[in-house]
């Protein structure tokens, strides 16, 4: 499908913010707690708050990470708080604000995420993988990989964390040590890495404007080429049929129903006018929310199919991020001059 950028909005779901927030400078990671209580943020001036999910009162300063944040990630229950940076180090805090842990791993953190039990920390530094436990305590390091580790993720069977950099992915376990338990071999340089929600499919996306794709219980490859620029974000849905890539100004829905997207044609969405900053699938729902460096923030009503757009907002600045509440009922709209605001969905 493609579409006029200034579509009608039959319906706006997006209603006039709630709360906004503002950080000294672009904001680098956002994310609300997955009980939907709190939100975090942190930019590149190094600063880091904790403020109220439904007021965005009572902010809670995180310690300063100088040269900047790089990324954030909650624990599953919500009650801790692992941020780092440029300075290699990565902070795990409760909630209230309180210091757990303070480990200096060396090269700069490009990449944290919690496993989904709330087990463990999955720290990328430099060409190295850490696995920490809830309280801090290293639990292996890998070897080092070929180059810097650009992008992880964990596996749906909770166990498996996958490690993407240039010439390929690595997938670690605690329990096997610092050496890789398998390996997919690619020449080229990786920037972003999807595996689907229901455990089939891995896909990342490229430096030389493709998005690969494994299969993951044959390690089968797929590859999707043509894209105009570096794919920098892939976006599931929570079903697992649907893969969103946005490139450019465009936004591509692939459909991995049956034995996956090979021979079909994606639907096309002209989305925006300039390169797609931000793209993110709803918790449990069918809205797919976009931003760009034009701007502007547009939410797709995905649910038939043929997607519509469902709403649109204007700012008068890059669209640094995204953030869905954990019920899908916010959206939270991060900008490069450090504003955040969050905007209920109908």
């Amino acid at each position: 499908m493609r579409g006029p950028l200034m579509a009608a909005v039959a319906v706006d779901v997006l209603g006039e913010p709630q709360w906004s927030v503002g950080l000294e400078d672009f904001v680098s990671a956002a994310a609300f707690s997955p009980d939907g209580l709190r939100f975090a943020a942190g930019s590149l001036s190094g600063e880091a708050l904790v403020v109220d999910a439904a007021t965005g009162a009572s902010p809670i300063v995180a310690p300063h990470h100088s040269m900047g944040v790089l990324d954030l990630s909650w624990s599953p229950d919500g009650m801790r708080l692992a941020i780092a940076g440029h300075d290699g180090i990565v902070r795990i805090m409760h909630v209230d604000g309180t210091e757990i842990a303070a480990l200096h791993l060396g090269g700069w953190v490009s990449a944290l995420k919690w496993r989904a039990d709330g087990a463990q920390l999955a720290v990328a530094a430099g060409r190295v993988l850490h696995l920490l436990n809830e309280d801090g305590k290293q639990l292996m390091s890998s070897e080092p990989l070929t180059s810097t580790i650009t992008a992880i993720a964990w596996a749906a069977n909770k166990r498996r964390v996958v490690a993407a950099c240039y010439g390929g992915v690595a997938w670690f376990e605690a329990e096997h040590g610092p050496k890789p338990v398998k390996n997919f071999s690619w020449k080229g340089s990786i920037l972003c890495v999807a595996p689907s929600p229901d455990g089939r499919w891995l896909t990342v996306g490229a430096q030389d404007n493709t998005v690969h794709i494994w299969r993951l219980w044959s390690a089968e490859e797929l590859e999707m080429n043509g894209y105009p620029t570096k794919v920098e974000h892939l976006s599931w849905h929570h079903g697992s049929r649907w893969m969103a890539v946005g490139n450019l100004g465009e936004i591509t829905i692939w459909d991995f129903a049956g034995k996956g997207p090979g021979g079909r044609r994606p639907q096309q969405i002209d989305a925006h006018t300039r390169s797609v900053s931000a793209l993110e699938f709803q918790p449990g729902g069918d809205l797919l929310a976009s931003g760009s460096r034009d701007g502007s923030v547009a939410v797709w009503d995905t649910s038939a199919k043929v997607a519509r757009l469902a709403s649109r907002r204007t700012y008068g600045d890059v669209v640094a991020g995204l953030s869905w509440a954990p019920d899908g009922a916010s959206l939270a709209i991060a900008l490069a001059s450090g504003t955040i605001e969050c905007l209920p969905v109908a």
